[in-house]
């Protein structure tokens, strides 16, 4: 489960409901990624995360409002309880005013 406002993800074990580890994103990233929605690989390897904006087009901005719209992209460790963040790929929609208003809200991992 991803908290936006501790830019974490929260790992429960889904048999038993038991929550295993918080695996914080600030760590050697930029501050204030705030994760919204995710989408695993085909291989369960890697999540891909999107990020919001400073200018959420949706949702209650005190807990959607980001610095870096845009990818996360996470290696998945220790069997699914862990993760390590390897990229944060930016996106940018700037507009006549230089306003951001990139706001990535939504992830599908496409199978081609």
């Amino acid at each position: 489960m991803l908290d936006r406002t501790r830019n974490a993800a929260e790992v429960f074990d889904t048999a038993t409901g038991v929550h295993v580890r918080s695996v914080n994103f600030n760590a050697g990233a930029p501050s204030g990624l705030t994760p919204d929605l995710a989408d695993v690989s085909p291989d369960g390897r890697h999540l891909f995360v999107s990020l919001r904006g400073p200018n959420p087009l949706s949702g209650d901005p005190h807990a959607s409002t980001g610095s870096t719209p845009g990818l996360a992209v996470i290696s998945v460790t220790e069997q699914g309880t862990n993760g390590v963040l390897q990229r944060v790929v930016p996106i940018h929609n700037l507009d006549a005013d230089g306003v951001e208003r990139a706001d990535t809200h939504g992830i599908r991992v496409r199978l081609t």
